[in-house]
């Protein structure tokens, strides 16, 4: 057996007590681990924390502890089912407000019992909830997460009895805890989940170092959706779909346009057609799913795709000096094509389109067999999936988006008015989505620029890959602040006022 130890942090006690009292959370597994010198520490400890080696436990353990944080916690990684064997220690963050006496917070330990706190200035950490990983213990896990705050030192005291067979999480101030996190742990279900992601552009180090992140052992049985714009460099997107397809029991796989640009390695391809089928040989090598397939019941058809001009209907936005497509879109550039494909006009969209064609008995077989159907392209099948143009800083981006082939394809497989299992995930504009149009949920979970992430309203990477089926359809996506937008205000296309942040932008 053993121990696996959580942080300890130091509250303020009331006035009529003289010294400190640890808080110590504690999960017990079987029997003790032998004896050995501490690691090194994975995180700093804050300055409002205590560590003392005198009442620390002498096991083998690693640690990562800080208070008051503020943001999203890379070491709640540490709470999910591990490949180590040996023990560890679970994140804890403490940071409550110890400048009040009556802000205190007592916890029992008992044996086979986890205890997981975290203050009140944590609300927004949707991290906490991957204490419901699975373990792989015999023992029985009691779960308890609390916010306490009293007038009274009775009332701030929390006592959980053990029972057997009993399994418990409970959650207290937590009502806007994101459900979509369970997700994100090991299930004992037999049927596999469906994850989605988009965007990765992994010739970026930081998104690289998030793929390589990804457990090794929590989607073994899973699958997983990526939507295009995998990496420009070519030895790049190998090194991704093989990171990925380790990790998950199948991978699925569209070209957006990053993949198939030139510019850095034009010499190796006479143009992006030849690369395109230089990324399909190799997905097929790996093992990495380009056609349309059954999983369990659940049939899942890529669409390959391409934008064109004509997608936007929208009225143009005039009184700017806004840059033309060629000038702000690189594609114009680092793609290369054949005299007779441009991206000038519709004859790109409708090539990619045709590419579909030589599917159409397997997206049949699909549409017969198949209670549950999740298509998926990079491209954008509806300018409704898109903020509107006065919103934008680059209000021609429609242009260069959608494909209304795309949507036909996507209507002849779900049906014209959809179903309520019917689901599209798609990329391109790095905008979280998740919306329901003419009876088909409509998903994009971009991982996308390190800098957008730093400024994102979704809190980042954290919640990525997004599932969007485990035994049926999960809920809509939480940090969708523009799908989220659009469901409680009416969309405006002929308004054409720019958006104060927007018109500040241009007037700068």
């Amino acid at each position: 057996m053993q121990y696996n130890f959580c942080a300890i942090t130091t509250l303020s006690l009331s006035r009529s007590l003289s010294c400190s009292a640890f808080m110590v959370l504690i999960l017990l597994c079987s029997s003790p681990s032998p004896s050995c010198s501490l690691p090194p520490f994975n995180s700093t400890i804050n300055a409002c924390s205590y560590y003392s080696s005198a009442n620390w436990p002498r096991r083998a353990m690693d640690l990562s502890c800080s208070s008051w944080q503020q943001v999203l916690p890379a070491s709640c990684l540490y709470n999910c089912l591990t490949d180590s064997s040996g023990p560890r220690v679970s994140n804890v963050s403490a940071g409550m407000r110890t400048d009040h006496s009556k802000n205190i917070l007592w916890v029992q330990r008992w044996r086979r019992m986890g205890l997981s706190c975290f203050s009140p200035r944590e609300q927004a950490l949707p991290a906490r909830c991957m204490y419901n990983c699975r373990s792989e213990s015999a023992e029985t896990r009691v779960f308890v997460m609390s916010c306490l705050y009293t007038n009274r030192l009775k009332k701030s005291m929390l006592w959980l009895r053990q029972q057997k067979g009993m399994n418990v999480c409970w959650f207290s101030r937590q009502t806007a805890l994101p459900a979509r996190y369970l997700h994100n742990c090991l299930s004992d279900r037999a049927g596999p989940r469906v994850f989605v992601v988009s965007d990765l552009h992994t010739d970026y180090l930081e998104n690289m170092s998030w793929v390589r992140r990804l457990s090794s052992v929590l989607y073994k049985k899973d699958v997983l959706i990526v939507a295009g714009d995998v990496a420009e460099m070519y030895k790049n997107f190998v090194n991704t779909m093989s990171e990925l397809r380790d990790r998950f029991q199948v991978v699925f796989f569209v070209p957006g346009n990053h993949d198939l640009w030139c510019r850095r390695e034009g010499e190796n391809y006479l143009d992006s057609l030849e690369k395109l089928d230089m990324l399909l040989d190799a997905c097929r090598e790996l093992g990495v799913s380009t056609r349309p397939r059954t999983i369990d019941g659940v049939g899942i058809i890529p669409l390959f795709s391409w934008y064109h001009k004509s997608f936007d209907k929208e009225k143009d936005v005039t009184g700017v000096r806004i840059p033309s497509l060629e000038m702000a879109c690189k594609d114009f550039h680092a793609c290369k094509w054949p005299e007779e494909l441009s991206n000038n006009d519709a004859s790109l969209s409708q090539y990619f389109d045709l590419l579909n064609e030589k599917n159409l008995n397997a997206m049949e077989q699909i549409r017969k067999k198949s209670n549950q159907i999740i298509t998926f392209s990079h491209f954008v099948p509806r300018q409704e999936l898109c903020p509107e143009k006065r919103m934008l800083f680059y209000p021609n981006l429609p242009k260069i988006i959608g494909s209304d082939p795309l949507e036909v394809r996507i209507r002849s497989i779900h049906g014209q008015k959809g179903n309520t299992s019917a689901c599209h995930v798609f990329g391109h504009t790095h905008f979280c989505w998740d919306a329901v149009l003419d009876g088909i949920r409509y998903v994009q979970a971009p991982l996308a620029y390190p800098r957008e992430r730093k400024r994102r309203m979704n809190g980042g990477e954290d919640w990525l890959p997004f599932c969007v089926y485990d035994c049926g359809l999960t809920e809509q996506l939480s940090p969708s602040f523009w799908s989220d937008y659009y469901t409680k205000n009416k969309r405006e296309p002929e308004n054409t006022e720019l958006a104060p942040w927007v018109a500040r932008f241009y007037r700068r």
